[in-house]
């Protein structure tokens, strides 16, 4: 009796349809090459968790600062525009504020400072209470803000704290 799939004519006990005998073969062949080549599989795991590994906290990364710009120029309301000019007067930024599509304006003063070394070192006031509440907040590394109102305080940018710790440099900025 022939029968579909059978190897042989006798379909009695102990007979494998062919797939059965191929899967069997199939098996013994991979157990005998994993018995030797089981090293270089370890290898080619721990290649394969270790890219995983790194993919993974790449993408989490990359999640967890896709939000951070946006959410850095929401606080510290940095500008989109400066205008330096020589006579604007507080009508003029009256003016300015009035028109339709500005959030916010800014009225201050800069002077530059020269070190010898030719570094410059941009110094500035607020003219208003908007300049670096409103508009530019100032990122505070050490220390406090400024009294509002406050004529005998100031915040320095790291540039001109880091000119007045060196000892050269430090009796040029003192009054």
């Amino acid at each position: 009796m022939s029968g579909r799939g059978t190897a042989c004519s006798n379909s009695g006990y102990g007979a494998l349809p062919i797939h059965g005998r191929v899967m069997r073969a199939a098996f013994l062949l991979s157990r005998t090459e994993l018995r030797h080549r089981w090293p270089s599989l370890i290898v080619l795991a721990v290649l394969v968790a270790l890219t995983g590994g790194v993919t993974l906290t790449a993408v989490a990364g990359a999640r967890r600062t896709s939000s951070s710009y946006r959410r850095f120029l929401e606080k510290s309301r940095n500008q989109d525009l400066i205008i330096f000019a020589d006579d604007v007067r507080p009508a003029d930024v009256a003016k300015l504020r009035a028109m339709p599509g500005v959030d916010a304006i800014g009225y201050g003063r800069q002077m530059t400072i020269v070190r010898p070394s030719g570094e410059f070192i941009g110094v500035g006031g607020a003219l208003d209470d908007v300049i670096f509440h409103d508009v530019y907040r100032l990122r505070i590394v050490e220390g406090r803000p400024v009294r509002p109102g406050a004529s005998d305080e100031v915040v320095i940018g790291e540039p001109l704290a880091r000119a007045a710790s060196e000892p050269s440099s430090t009796r040029a900025l003192e009054p």
